[in-house]
């Protein structure tokens, strides 16, 4: 397991409660939606094409699940754990090719706000993630996936900027009335290969803050 979120063991994990999401896709979870799109159709984690196994293993530090495509014969093991300084979340995925052929896909991480916010949303090229402003309070979401030929940020709603027979992302760096955004992981993956790629979310009310976790997290997904 590559530990991207060097949690300590006095960082309490989520409660269990939060695999739940996973079981629905109407989630309002702090990591939001996670999805894959392949061959024209997009499929949301918890939709009836998945069988779930919710929080099947639970330790002080993390807590896993595991999400089985049926007809794609796709699996993702699901790890979930507070971010160092507790500045929020990371999940962990690791997206494996059962089926016999390659298989060119998108991973989609799709982060929805928790609480009704006009707020505001830009992409920071530096950084390489999305940046949310509402009320005092500012949240970072990024996704690391080593092995994608292609990641893209777009802040706003994803129903305005969705093709879904394409699978594809109008180009929308910001957003000055909405705290939703999306970002997608283009992947090539061979029968029975795993690839694996983290996303995290952090709040705080100062930037740098949430700058100087995030870099932590890059730099150690980047040694694996």
């Amino acid at each position: 397991m590559h530990n991207f979120s060097e949690a300590s063991d006095h960082e309490n994990a989520y409660d269990i409660a939060i695999h739940d999401a996973l079981k629905t896709t109407a989630s309002l979870s702090p990591v939001g939606r996670l999805g894959i799109w392949y061959e024209g159709e997009i499929s949301w984690v918890g939709d009836a094409a998945w069988a779930i196994d919710r929080a099947f293993s639970v330790n002080d530090t993390s807590v896993v699940s595991h999400a089985y495509h049926k007809q794609w014969n796709v699996s993702l093991t699901v790890f979930d754990r507070t971010a160092p300084q507790k500045l929020g979340c990371v999940r962990e995925v690791m997206f494996k090719n059962e089926s016999t052929a390659v298989m060119k896909v998108k991973l989609m991480m799709h982060h929805l706000p928790q609480r009704d916010s006009s707020g505001m949303t830009f992409y920071a090229p530096e950084e390489q993630a999305l940046v949310h402003h509402y009320d005092d309070i500012c949240s970072l979401f990024a996704l690391h996936m080593p092995k994608a030929t292609y990641i893209q940020h777009v802040a706003g709603s994803m129903d305005k900027h969705w093709c879904g027979n394409e699978g594809r992302l109008s180009f929308s760096p910001f957003s000055s009335d909405s705290a939703e955004s999306v970002v997608s992981a283009t992947l090539s993956i061979a029968p029975e290969e795993q690839q694996v790629g983290a996303g995290w979310l952090l709040v705080a009310k100062q930037y740098d803050l949430l700058k100087d976790v995030h870099r932590r997290l890059r730099a150690t997904g980047q040694e694996r």
